[in-house]
């Protein structure tokens, strides 16, 4: 016998009584506005009979109801909906959907009320919504269409021309670059909605260069406006900060026994043979961590690299187009950051470029959040360089005015012969051998290396016959007696001819390791060019900049970092790191009640810091080393802004008179903050009020945060392993946007000040980019990427790690990425930076590092939709010639 439905029995509703509406959007009917209440196509044309039921749950919402003429009649097919209405139905009585304006008065009883036609509300009395104004959402927007993105709207205009490329930028960044000003992208309306569709015809993983200009805002820049010649250059926007603070007194140079204190250590969970493959150097002394056993190269193709600390592997001997150099700091980094260098100072260092990374102290090592360190507490800073191979003058600087062909070394045809790429060599590469399905998940069994295992031994007799063929730059191996450009010169070894990296310096400091580790984000460097009677003049070696970290004892210190090539002694060998042990720092802040957790610098003299109570406290740094305070620095605003442990911080960097989109008056200090802590909210907090704004709860930690200049507003991390941005602009005020969703948790975001590309990386081992600005149409024919530079994978049962790269990229299919997965936590992607203090040459530079301690620097540059540059060109494009044509999104 079929079961039958039991009848549906009409009750009061309390929603309806208090005039409120379900979460939905979708209220009960008779909340009818007094207007258009008797004229609405979906109002009954008859009194529906005695037994008709009510359904209510399917009615549209507001916004999205169609308009309608108060002219019109109602449609006819309304009536057609409701059929065998006359005559009452037995039981079960019938459903019909989308018909209720029935108003159910609470004073009458049920039969009462079904027994009469509805009655409308007089136009005189006031409408259940006027009691009860609607109350599921916060605010109101816009929304054209299901199928629109919003576009970012600029935070703040700025009116006089910038700079942008003429030629494609040197291999690196090494070299200058040429310079031609061209219009901002926020000098008018028509240019912001040009280069904002421009952009989303960039398809690759890095930026396309012929539209990169620099959107940062510092207020330091605009006191230096007054001679500037109706163009912003570089050199004004960015200027040298803090030129009176001089490298604290109290350091020292260690030898290699002293400091082995202050390195990484082997783990002390670790099995007592954990040792027994390592290279001499590190098997006479326990403490150092065995070396990673780890596969490069292409997929089936790989080769087992033992990759020791402090070692260096350039990945393009192993895969010829790659750009990637890859480096092991010995123990987990999750604190990583670019210096900048001022314009008209890295020629004189050779356009090399400066990281700092601060590794802990050993692999298993997990702090305690609110839990403070005894001093001393021994740690490190490392202090990387990447920089022109030895011999070797990047092709692209030949051509530059201060490197003509003359001054090439007297050996030009070694350099000449890699002058460019093989064709079709990455193509070839990327035809299907490494798939997406291959990948994602956590391998259980590594391929088979080949015959011979790589070693990377950190003595220079047993590895300098090995880096001519595998490529390996061991720390010792990089001395001028042995130059790495005579290693290679074959066709398919000229990405990795232009460039090297080596440890330059390791800070030896005691306050623990460095949970988060900030640059001051404009030069703070002394004068790299300074002539005999300045160095003369100069008291103590010369400073690379200034830094601040959250340190494992709770403090915030901030040092002054000594320039590496000041502190060499004549007898060092320059292969090797200088250890040098750090005196107390220029500034150490410490509260009592709480610990520094993560902090973010709104320009050179505010500096905002995240504390583990779910406070922030905001410092004037600039006026404590102007009048010299000391630890007993006070904030100046000190906020209770989440409920625990406060991990994802960024400073909105925009003028905080620019709400008309015009700088009014003296420039002065940002004034809004992004957050999110362990709370699993993302607050927007205004310095002048007293509480923040929240605009997302999720339930997740909230681990990282950025501001993006393109994307005008904050980007963080909400549920399913989503990143999202939120705009900020006053008529999109909070609306939230989803850029990426990778297959694991996230645990870092980072934007660039020079274009719209975001970098991710997650838990599962990958390092993705993305185009912020892409298409403001979806299903357009632009299609939008995400681009898996490379990821981290870990066998268990062999303990070795494996590399892969050169994905495929791979389509935002728009909808939600629910995936599981049980990765190691060693091939988390912990940290990423986009360099955004070596200008438009260097913007294209990307450092990565995951919590194996192998960490990561790629050259990412993009190209456009089938290399067609919207618009015809780019000095069209950008208002500086007349001819532009538009273009159509949804037209071949």
């Amino acid at each position: 016998m079929p079961r039958t439905l039991r009848p549906r029995k009409s009750h009061p509703s309390y929603a309806a009584l208090g005039g409120f509406e379900d979460e939905n959007g979708a209220g009960p009917s008779t909340f009818m506005e007094d207007e258009v209440a008797s004229e609405d196509e979906f109002s009954p044309d008859k009194a529906p009979s005695d037994d008709e039921d009510v359904e209510m749950g399917d009615v549209q919402d507001e916004e999205a109801t169609p308009r309608v003429s108060k002219s019109k009649t109602p449609k006819p097919k309304a009536q057609t909906k409701k059929v065998d209405k006359a005559t009452p139905a037995p039981n079960p009585p019938s459903i019909t959907p989308s018909t209720y304006t029935i108003h159910p008065a609470p004073s009458v009883p049920r039969h009462a009320s079904q027994s009469q036609p509805p009655t409308m509300l007089p136009s005189s009395a006031p409408s259940a919504r006027t009691l009860a104004p609607r109350t599921s959402k916060m605010y109101s927007l816009p929304t054209p269409s299901a199928h629109h993105r919003h576009k970012a709207i600029p935070l703040h205009a700025r009116t006089l021309p910038v700079e942008r490329l003429a030629h494609p930028p040197p291999a690196y960044g090494f070299g200058p670059g040429e310079i031609v000003p061209t219009n901002s992208m926020a000098a008018s309306t028509t240019l912001t909605d040009r280069i904002n569709r421009a952009w989303g015809s960039s398809v690759g993983a890095g930026p396309v260069w012929q539209m990169m200009e620099d959107r940062g805002w510092f207020k330091e820049a605009q006191r230096n406006n007054a001679g500037t010649e109706g163009v912003e250059r570089e050199a004004l926007r960015r200027p040298r900060v803090h030129e009176g603070v001089e490298v604290g007194k109290g350091w020292q140079i260690l030898n290699e026994r002293d400091a082995a204190t202050y390195l990484p250590s082997a783990d002390p969970s670790a099995s007592v043979d954990a040792n027994a493959d390592a290279t001499p150097s590190t098997a006479q002394d326990p403490r150092y961590p065995p070396p990673l056993k780890c596969h490069f190269g292409k997929f089936g193709e790989q080769k087992l690299v033992e990759v020791g600390m402090l070692d260096t592997l350039d990945v393009s001997t192993l895969i010829p187009n790659s750009t990637g150099h890859v480096f092991n700091a010995g123990a987990p980094v999750w604190a990583l950051d670019w210096c900048p260098v001022h314009v008209d100072h890295r020629h004189a260092i050779n356009y090399k470029h400066y990281l700092a990374i601060s590794p802990y102290p050993y692999a298993s090592y997990s702090p305690s959040i609110g839990s403070k360190l005894t001093r001393p507490a021994p740690a490190c800073i490392q202090i990387w360089s990447i920089s022109p191979r030895s011999g070797i003058l990047p092709v692209q600087e030949i051509s530059r005015e201060a490197d003509k062909p003359k001054e090439v070394p007297k050996e030009p045809s070694s350099p000449k012969k890699p002058k460019g790429r093989p064709k079709g060599s990455g193509k070839n590469q990327r035809k299907g051998k490494e798939k997406e399905t291959e990948t994602d998940t956590q391998i259980d069994a590594m391929p088979e290396p080949e015959a011979d295992v790589v070693v990377m031994e950190a003595e220079p007799q047993a590895t300098a016959e090995e880096a001519p063929e595998t490529g390996v730059a061991q720390d010792s191996a990089m001395s001028a007696e042995n130059p790495v450009a005579d290693v290679d010169t074959s066709a398919d070894s000229t990405s990795h001819s232009a460039a090297e990296m080596r440890c330059e310096l390791i800070l030896c400091i005691d306050g623990g390791p460095a949970h988060d580790l900030r640059w001051c984000p404009l030069p703070a460097h002394d004068c790299f060019s300074e002539d005999g009677e300045q160095s003369q003049e100069r008291v103590g070696p010369r400073k690379l900049g200034i830094l601040a970290a959250c340190l494992g004892d709770g403090s915030l210190s901030i040092w002054a970092v000594p320039f590496p090539d000041d502190v060499v002694t004549p007898e060092h060998d320059r292969s090797k790191p200088v250890f040098l042990k750090l005196g107390e720092p220029r500034m150490r802040i410490e509260m009592p009640e709480t610990a520094c957790w993560s902090l973010d610098w709104a320009n050179s003299e505010m500096l905002a810091v995240g504390c583990t109570n779910g406070c922030i406290a905001i410092y004037d740094v600039g006026n404590a080393f102007k009048h010299g305070h000391g630890p007993d620095i006070l904030p100046t605003h000190y906020l209770p802004t989440h409920q625990s442990a406060v991990r994802a911080l960024s400073w909105v960097r925009v003028s905080p008179s620019s709400s008309s989109g015009e700088d009014e008056g003296e420039p002065n200090d940002p004034t809004v903050l992004a957050s999110g802590g362990y709370d699993g909210t993302e607050v927007l907090t205004d310095i002048r009020e007293v509480k923040g704004y929240v605009v997302n709860r999720t339930r997740d930690v909230i681990t990282s945060s950025t501001f993006s200049p393109f994307a005008s507003g904050p980007i963080m991390i909400d549920h399913d392993n989503t990143v999202k941005a939120y705009a900020l602009a006053p008529s999109m005020l909070g609306r939230g946007h989803v850029l990426v969703e990778p297959a694991g948790p996230v645990w870092t975001v980072n934007a660039s000040d020079y274009h719209p590309q975001l970098a991710v990386g997650s838990a599962d081992g990958s390092c993705v980019t993305t185009n912020i600005l892409r298409s403001t149409r979806r299903g357009g024919l632009v299609p939008h990427f995400n681009h898996k530079i490379y990821q981290l994978d870990y066998s268990r049962s062999s303990g070795e790690y494996r590399m892969l790269e050169n994905f495929l990229p791979k389509e935002s299919d728009e909808t939600t990425n629910i995936s599981t997965g049980a990765w190691s936590p060693s091939i988390s992607v912990t940290r990423v930076a986009w360099h955004s203090g070596a200008g438009l040459a260097g913007a294209c530079l990307l450092a990565s590092s995951t919590a194996s301690g192998l960490c990561r620097v790629d050259w990412l540059v993009g190209r456009w939709h089938r290399d067609r540059v919207p618009y015809v060109d780019v000095p069209r494009m950008r208002g500086e010639v007349e001819g532009a044509v538009e273009v159509e999104e949804e037209s071949d």
